[in-house]
Order: C-alpha cells, then sequence, then structure tokens
C-alpha cells in the first residue's frame, strides 16, 4: 500500500466518541451488576459449572468466559458478564485499528468505535451472555491478521489466522461462513495467489481443526449430535414467504439502526465494487465477509425464523466496510453528515434503554418489555422453594432448557433440579442426586409447554413471574408422584431429543 500519511482525528468525532464510550461502559457495567441472569444466560450458566469438552447447542467458549469472569468476580451475575463485557472494546480495537491502516485516517478508526456503540446489539445488549461475543472477537482477531498479513506478506501472520479461526470455531459454527472471504483474499489479487501453492493457507486449516479438536472429539463421542441439530440451519425448511423475512429485516432494523444498517449494506456493496475494480484482497475479504452471510440469512429467513442473534457478529464488519469505504479525505462534510445522522439516531436509543435497564424502576411495555419479558424468576423460584420444602418434595422436575436454567442459576443449590427431556442437552454432565426413584417430585412448567409424564399428576399452584412488581408470565407447579425419570435415555428415543 501507498504510504500515505494516517490524517489526524477531528476534535468533534474524538470527543463525542470518547464520551460515548465511558458513558456507556459505565451503565454497561451497571446493568451487567444489577440485572438478573435472563434464562439463556442462565441455562449458559449451568453450562459454566460442568467440565465436558462441548455441548450439544453451542461449542464451549461461551462457558469458559463465564469460568473466567467467575474466576475474578465470584459466581454473580457481574462475574458470569464480565468477559463479554471486556471482550467489546477488544473488538472495537482490531477493528479501529484495520480501519486506521487501511483508510489512513484516525476519523476512520473512531468512526468505528462510535458506530458500534450506537448500535443497540452493541452499545446495550452486550451485556447479555451470548456466543457470538467470543465469536466476533476471534473473528476480528483473525480479520486484523489478515490485514497485517496483507501488508507485510509475512507468511508466519497465516499461523495467527489458523489459532483465532480455531478459537472462532470454538465460539460459534457459523464462523463458517467467513470461508469466502478467505477465498477471495487468496484469488482476487495476484500478489496472494502464490500462497494456494505454499503449505502456509493449509497449515493455518490445521491449526484451526487442532485448536477446534474438542468439539470434534466430543462430537464423534456422541454421534455428531452438535452437527445434527445445528443442521437445521443450513436445511430447505418450510415453503417460503415474506413475513419472517419481513421479521428479520424490522429486527435487524431495530438492533442495529435505520440509518447505520442501510449505510452498512451500501457500503458494503461499494467496497465489493472498489475492491474487484482495484483488485483489492483485502478489502474485498471484508465486503464479502459482511455481505455472503447476510445475504444468506435474508433469503434463508423466507424458509426459517432467523434468530436475532445470529447475524450479530456481522454488523461490525459492515460498519468496518463502511469506514473503509467513506471519502474521508475528498468529501469530510458529506462523511460528517452521515455521522451525525447515526449518532442522532442511535445514541438517544441506547442512553434510554441503558438507563431504563439501571436506574428506573418502571415497567415501559408490559410483559414486552425488552428487560422485563425474560426478567423476575428470582421472586417465583423462591417460591417454587418454599412449596418444595412445605412438601417433602426430593427435587424438581422441569420440562424446557429456560425454566431450568433459571431454578438451577436460583435455587439449584438447595435443590437438585433436573430436566427430565432433551437429555441430549445434558451428555457427559455430572450425575444428580435425586434419591430414590419414585419420590415425590415438583414439576415446574410453561402453561403451553406441559408434556406427559407417566406419573400420578396432581397440580400445586401456579407461581409469578414479575419484574418491578407486575407480572410478566405465570409458571405451573404440578407433583408428581411414583415419577422415574430416565435421565440416560438412547439416541432418537422422545426424552433424548432436543428441539431446535
Amino acid at each position: 500500500m501507498t504510504a500515505t500519511p494516517t490524517a489526524p482525528p477531528s476534535r468533534w468525532l474524538l470527543v463525542l466518541t470518547i464520551l460515548v464510550v465511558v458513558a456507556f461502559t459505565v451503565l454497561r457495567v451497571v446493568a451487567a451488576a444489577t440485572l438478573d441472569l435472563r434464562s439463556d444466560e442462565a441455562y449458559y450458566w449451568t453450562w459454566s459449572h460442568q467440565w465436558v469438552l462441548s455441548f450439544l447447542d453451542q461449542p464451549p467458549m461461551v462457558a469458559w468466559f463465564e469460568r473466567a469472569g467467575q474466576l475474578v468476580f465470584g459466581d454473580t451475575a457481574f462475574g458470569a458478564r464480565f468477559a463479554q463485557l471486556a471482550a467489546l472494546p477488544l473488538i472495537q480495537l482490531l477493528l479501529a485499528d484495520i480501519a486506521r491502516r487501511r483508510a489512513r485516517s484516525w476519523n476512520a478508526a473512531l468512526f468505528v468505535v462510535l458506530a458500534i456503540e450506537c448500535a443497540l446489539d452493541y452499545g446495550l445488549f452486550v451485556i447479555v451472555i451470548e456466543p457470538s461475543t467470543p465469536l466476533l472477537l476471534f473473528t476480528s482477531i483473525m480479520l486484523w491478521s489478515l490485514c497485517r498479513l496483507d501488508e507485510t506478506m509475512d507468511s508466519h501472520w497465516w499461523m495467527a489466522i489458523g489459532v483465532a479461526g480455531g478459537l472462532a470455531l470454538l465460539s460459534k459454527f457459523t464462523i463458517v461462513m467467513l470461508a469466502p472471504a478467505v477465498l477471495s483474499f487468496l484469488v482476487l489479487a495476484p500478489k496472494h495467489r502464490h500462497w494456494l501453492v505454499t503449505p502456509w493457507p493449509y497449515l493455518a486449516c490445521l491449526i484451526a481443526a487442532v485448536v477446534f479438536s474438542p468439539v470434534l472429539i466430543w462430537n464423534a463421542q456422541h454421534g455428531w449430535v452438535s452437527f445434527t441439530y445445528q443442521s437445521v440451519r443450513l436445511g430447505t425448511g418450510q415453503q417460503g414467504g415474506f413475513g419472517d423475512l419481513s421479521r428479520f429485516v424490522i429486527y435487524e432494523l431495530l438492533f442495529v439502526g435505520a440509518v447505520l444498517l442501510p449505510a452498512t449494506i451500501i457500503g458494503g456493496v461499494a467496497l465489493l465494487t472498489r475492491a474487484i475494480h482495484r483488485q483489492l484482497a483485502f478489502e474485498g475479504a471484508i465486503a464479502v465477509a459482511f455481505l455472503v452471510p447476510i445475504a444468506f440469512f435474508g433469503l434463508r429467513s423466507l424458509t426459517l425464523q432467523i434468530n436475532q442473534s445470529w447475524a450479530w457478529f456481522l454488523w461490525p464488519i459492515g460498519i468496518l466496510a463502511l469506514a473503509l469505504v467513506l471519502p474521508w479525505h475528498s468529501a469530510p462534510r458529506r462523511v460528517a453528515t452521515l455521522v451525525a445522522a447515526i449518532a442522532v439516531t442511535g445514541i438517544p436509543v441506547v442512553a434510554a434503554l441503558l438507563y431504563h435497564a439501571t436506574f428506573d424502576r418502571s415497567v415501559w411495555f408490559g410483559a414486552g418489555d425488552p428487560f422485563g419479558q425474560d426478567a423476575g424468576y428470582g421472586e417465583m423460584a423462591n417460591d417454587v422453594l418454599s412449596l418444595a420444602r412445605s412438601g417433602d418434595i426430593a427435587w424438581i422436575a422441569t420440562t424446557d432448557y429456560r425454566t431450568y436454567g433459571e431454578l438451577q442459576w436460583h435455587i439449584g443449590g438447595s435443590i437438585p433440579v433436573v430436566q427430565v427431556n432433551e437429555r441430549s442437552r445434558f451428555l457427559d454432565f455430572a450425575p444428580q442426586d435425586i434419591g430414590a426413584p419414585g419420590g415425590k417430585v415438583l414439576y415446574v412448567h410453561r402453561p403451553d409447554a406441559a408434556i406427559a409424564l407417566n406419573a400420578v399428576t396432581t397440580p400445586i399452584a401456579t407461581v409469578p413471574v414479575r419484574w418491578r412488581g407486575e407480572i410478566m408470565q405465570e409458571l405451573v407447579v404440578d407433583r408428581l408422584e411414583g415419577f422415574v425419570p430416565d435421565l440416560s435415555p438412547p439416541p432418537g428415543s422422545p426424552m433424548y431429543e432436543a428441539r431446535p
């Protein structure tokens, strides 16, 4: 690349970025320490207390992140979330450094940091424990290493790419969607095509496979259950329609931003066009890394309801693509207008919801409140524990992983809690002592999620799940007598299979 000097930052953008990062970081720390674990977070927390190589739903990195935070801050909500919080500034620094290097502008670097903060997905919901956070961290390391490889042509960077790729695989399987980006890096520019006839890219793949080997070993021991479970993401699904596509688009607009989302897509397309025209290998890889998976999820949403978290790791790559294509040197006023529009539409929304999560005590949207709809399980769990103690109950049964996770988080230290179905979720978990078979058991379930269990069933109570004084949902408690669960059912049996 041409050794042009890096343009200094604009004072207003520097000050705005610093203020936003400091204010939002403080609010995120407070929110992470005060908000109780969501149900998925509590489920992942149960993983962090098991010593297994992998899990049905996801690779083990999310559990390792939680365990690392707990070693420092104890078995608390903040301890469980700490590594997630620490990952965000590292992600921002890596992507910002790429922008600074490639755009030769400190403003481009600041823009990456500010735009990430302006999106609800990252400015706010990074506090929620989610496998996509470590995925994005190691993806950012991989892209930064690819950038350094493009700049230096030093083959040793391939080893860093392999390690980062393996760690990303240990985080979430969707990293495979970046394979076309690495391929485009190798073929787009003549200077990189020679790598295909050297051992270095293949060594990187070998290193990634070795790092990923715990998941491979665990799956080989259990009939490749994780890959079978996740294969629905790539399957044909049901007859297509535009309902789920509209839902996907609306949710992404909400969590990324009404200005930022279309800007990143336009920027990604513009960067890809420029990269092809000028044979810019790294810029082409960034554009492909963003556009190909986003296009896949858009098309896949015609036949499958796309979870909002699946595309979580992609939008910062899109923000980087936008930063690389903006005319920082030739049209600063036009760029400033876009930056201002992103800030004006993003900062107040993130700030308001951070305030709502931390200092506010009201419920904004009833049972649909973004924080309350999956909160308030502590009081419910204590009610269940009181019922168990008053009825000489040996253990608690559940039939969905969310209720199981919340009960484990709140009262699992006082009474055994077991999810008696979907046992493939608990392969290699330490066995729980539930006493003699056939004793009294409490069955806690959602009203619409009960399943028939081979036991005498007696309704006991309906326990509310309250958040800030308002009932968000209710759970049903039944007493089971003569119930003998099969906690080690064979693969293929109804109590073994898990619902995607």
